[in-house]
């Protein structure tokens, strides 16, 4: 990696909240990347996420509209170089997954 830079990735989580252990899971996988500065939204795509970290913003789609459409609703409210898809039934097993 050239110089201090660190790679800036904008991460949308995607979830219905039908499955919240899993949904935590995800999002403690995504902070858990080494020597990449993350930024994370989670999209309730028909539902209203609640109870996340202070760190962690959130989007409500009143109605599922779908998984394209869910993730797109995501992108205006990270920030990053580089965006990730994340379902909330899918986690990183490797913290340099993203390095």
């Amino acid at each position: 990696m050239m110089g201090d830079l660190l790679p800036n990735f904008g991460c949308v989580v995607l979830t219905q909240g039908k499955r919240p252990d899993q949904l935590e899971k995800a999002i403690d996988s995504l902070l858990s990347q080494v020597n990449v500065n993350i930024d994370v939204v989670v999209v309730g795509n028909g539902w209203k996420p609640e109870n996340l970290a202070s760190n962690i913003k959130s989007v409500h789609i009143s109605e599922n509209l779908g998984i394209p459409a869910g993730r797109n609703a995501g992108i205006n409210s990270v920030k990053g170089d580089l965006l990730f898809f994340l379902d909330d039934d899918v986690y990183l097993q490797d913290p340099h997954t993203l390095e």
